[in-house]
């Protein structure tokens, strides 16, 4: 059997995981700068500087939640997913590769019949 065929017969399990994987890695790097900006403002802190920093933080939880629905094999980590998916990819360059990536996988039919409730 020759690499190519191999690579093509992935386990659809396999690549849901890593689709999830990969939506806690972008959390992980949204994670950073939001917690520079929290020690930052501490020392002045604004109204709109705080609605600005609970909206981030809220968007990176939404991003581990979906990992962990899309981990679970639950349909609506999808749902929620193609909800992210656009502010994933304004997030250039790291956020436009993640999420072309996630969006080749969660694609595949196989994919999707994995996913259940």
């Amino acid at each position: 059997m020759d690499t190519t065929s191999q690579n093509s017969k992935r386990n659809p399990e396999t690549e849901l995981k890593s689709a999830a994987q990969l939506y806690w890695i972008y959390a992980f790097f949204m994670a950073l700068p939001i917690t520079i900006i929290i020690a930052i403002s501490n020392t002045k802190p604004t109204a709109s500087g705080r609605e600005f920093e609970c909206i981030f933080a809220a968007f990176i939880m939404l991003l581990v939640l979906n990992g962990v629905l899309l981990f679970m094999k639950i349909r609506l980590g999808l749902y929620l997913g193609w909800l992210l998916m656009p502010l994933i990819l304004v997030g250039f360059p790291i956020g436009t590769a993640i999420g072309a990536f996630i969006i080749s996988k969660l694609l595949k039919a196989d994919v999707k019949a994995l996913l259940t409730k």
